[in-house]
C-alpha cells in the first residue's frame, strides 16, 4: 500500500491486519516528520506540528511513538534503509565501480532531498540514547563503507584513476551532507538535476 504523506486521509482505518495497520501508521508519521523537519528544521519542529499535519491529536502520536528524538532517529533509520535497498536493487545493473559510486550520489542525493528532508543528516544526536547513538553511527558507516567498496571496484577494473580512497570517499560524503545547508525547495534546479550535475562535477576528476 503506497501512502502519500500530503494526504491526510491517510490516517484514516485501512483495510489491514491490525499489526500491518499500525506499521503503516508508524511509517506516515516518520514520513510527514521528515517532510517537516526539511521544511522547518528538526529542532523547530514539534509534536504538535506532526500531528497537525496528520490530522491528528498529540496523544494520538504517543501511541506509536515516545518522543520527537524517537522518531528523528526512525527518520534517519529510514533513510538509511532506504538508500541501501535502492543500491541492492541498481548495483547489479551497472557495468563498472565509476558507475556504481555515480549511482551511490544520485541515489544518496534523492533519498535526502526527496524522502527524509535535508534537515535530518544535520540534526544533533547527542540528545538520543546511547543505543541509538551507536546505530546511526553503525549505519553511517555502513553506507560510507559500501561508497568506499565501490571506488575500490573502480579501481581494480580501471575505470576510476588510482586515488586515495578514504580522501574520495570523504569528498563525496562531505559534498552531498552539504546540500543540507543550501538546498532549498523551490530553487530552480530540480533534486533530479542536483544528483545529476554533482555527480558529474564529483566523478569527472576521477575519469580515466
Amino acid at each position: 500500500m503506497h501512502l502519500d504523506v500530503a494526504d491526510n486521509g491517510l490516517w484514516k482505518k485501512v483495510n489491514l491486519r491490525q499489526q500491518d495497520e499500525r506499521d503503516q501508521k508508524r511509517k506516515a508519521i516518520i514520513r510527514t516528520a521528515g517532510q517537516l523537519f526539511a521544511e522547518h528544521g528538526a529542532h523547530r519542529t514539534s509534536l504538535n506540528d506532526i500531528a497537525e499535519r496528520l490530522n491528528i491529536t498529540k496523544p494520538a502520536l504517543y501511541h506509536y511513538f515516545k518522543s520527537k528524538n524517537e522518531i528523528l532517529f526512525e527518520c534517519y533509520k529510514l533513510g538509511a534503509e532506504l538508500t541501501e535497498n535502492a543500491l541492492n536493487q541498481i548495483e547489479q545493473q551497472c557495468p563498472n565501480g565509476l558507475e556504481k559510486v555515480r549511482a551511490y550520489i544520485q541515489i544518496y542525493i534523492a533519498v535526502l532531498i526527496e524522502e527524509m528532508g535535508t534537515n535530518v543528516i544535520l540534526f544533533d544526536d547527542r540528545d538520543l540514547e546511547q543505543q541509538q547513538r551507536q546505530a546511526i553511527k553503525q549505519m553511517r558507516r555502513n553506507i560510507q563503507n559500501r561508497l568506499k567498496s565501490y571506488i575500490t571496484e573502480g579501481i581494480q577494473d580501471d575505470s576510476i584513476k588510482d586515488c586515495d580512497i578514504t580522501l574520495i570517499t570523504n569528498t563525496i560524503s562531505g559534498a552531498i551532507n552539504g546540500i543540507s545547508y543550501w538546498y532549498k525547495s523551490d530553487g530552480k534546479l530540480s533534486s533530479e538535476q542536483i544528483a545529476e550535475q554533482m555527480s558529474d562535477y564529483l566523478l569527472s576528476p576521477l575519469i580515466k
